[in-house]
């Protein structure tokens, strides 16, 4: 499936609710332990979601920009890799992780908090899985055209 239906800009989900537009997602998915692509994927998920609003915006009579006047939203997974000592993988598959400091999931939620202006609306740390680690951060674009 094409997931660039605006100007090459791919999203992940877009919803409906009775043949209406009712949100758009942007994800991503990326170990904590690898803290150089995490922020790229974030700095990705910000361009993509403005590129997004700037080409709905330029097209004002296509069916598409009536996504303008929805939320966005961005869902960021943040996991953690196994632990070099896990036996159940083998030790090929566990070199191959990243090993960097984790990314913090509260600073991955203030990098999108700080850098969204004026399109931020909210944000949130959900805890997936906590023996593994794993959170989503979520956050809530603003609809509509910016000034």
């Amino acid at each position: 499936m094409d997931k660039r239906p605006f100007d090459g800009c791919g999203l992940d989900l877009l919803a409906f609710e009775n043949a209406d537009q009712s949100f758009f997602i942007e994800t991503k998915c990326t170990f904590a332990q690898d803290p150089r692509d995490v922020w790229a994927s974030a700095y990705r998920a910000l361009a993509q979601t403005e590129t997004l609003y700037a080409s709905l915006a330029a097209n004002p009579g296509d069916l598409s920009s009536q996504f303008l006047a929805c939320h966005g939203y961005i869902v960021h997974f943040l996991n953690s890799v196994p632990h070099p000592e896990d036996r159940l993988l083998p030790a090929w598959l566990r070199a191959r992780y990243p090993r960097g400091r984790p990314v913090n999931p509260a600073d991955l939620e203030a990098f999108y908090r700080d850098n969204r202006e004026p399109r931020y609306n909210s944000s949130v740390v959900l805890k997936i899985w906590d023996e593994l680690r794993v959170y989503a951060i979520v956050v809530q674009l603003k609809p509509g055209p910016i000034d």
